[in-house]
């Protein structure tokens, strides 16, 4: 059986070598090249023949998510599997939108990282159960927040910004609903100002991007 060939970036030696000696160990992975940073890592992975990139994801020069990116550009399709101290959900959405493969923690056990990197070598994805636990968390709290907004509407409020969705001027919803313009200007800025966005044009979009009407 062939081993999986895995390139480590991490700008830590002690790190790149610790996991080298980690992943050696396991009969069906073997570390083929190291790199200090994403720059050098494009430049090794031209050249040679790897199945798996495991990447740090703070770095200097080009950081593990910017070097996602960059891969995912390119005709070889090698999966990434991002390491990070960081159990955080702006890193691992922005990890998911570069295209990694895979976003484990370092605390991990061995056994998981190398499941983890089998997995994405075999064309799937693998994102630890702490990382998937924060994921839904953060969901889940966005959801609450975004319906907690929905619920501060007042009625007329909500008949103000259906009317504004569906393109309606001011002077013609103020005809619609028989009160003034200046009571539309005014049901306008406290919605606006309940949601947190600064014209009619950002609130509209927060509307139809959350599906909250």
């Amino acid at each position: 059986m062939n081993k999986i060939k895995v390139a480590l970036v991490d700008d830590h030696t002690i790190v790149r070598e610790g996991f080298r000696i980690l992943l050696n160990s396991s009969e069906n992975i073997e570390v083929v090249s190291e790199a200090s940073d994403g720059v050098l890592a494009l430049d090794m992975i031209k050249t040679g023949q790897i199945d798996v990139v495991v990447s740090d994801v703070y770095m200097p020069r080009m950081n593990g998510i910017d070097l996602c990116s960059e891969l995912s550009k390119s005709d070889k399709h090698i999966p990434v599997l991002l390491l990070s101290m960081y159990n955080n959900k702006e890193y691992f959405v922005k990890a998911i939108k570069a295209g990694a493969s895979g976003y484990l923690l370092k605390d991990c056990e061995k056994e998981e990282l190398c499941l983890a990197i089998k997995k994405v070598a075999n064309g799937e994805t693998y994102f630890s159960n702490s990382v998937s636990n924060t994921l839904v968390r953060n969901m889940i709290l966005d959801k609450n927040k975004i319906d907690s907004k929905k619920d501060e509407l007042t009625s007329r409020e909500r008949d103000v910004l259906l009317l504004a969705m569906d393109g309606l001027s001011t002077k013609a919803i103020a005809e619609k609903l028989f009160i003034s313009a200046r009571t539309v200007d005014k049901h306008r800025a406290n919605i606006m100002e309940k949601f947190h966005v600064h014209s009619i044009v950002e609130l509209i979009n927060y509307i139809r991007k959350n599906k909250i009407l």
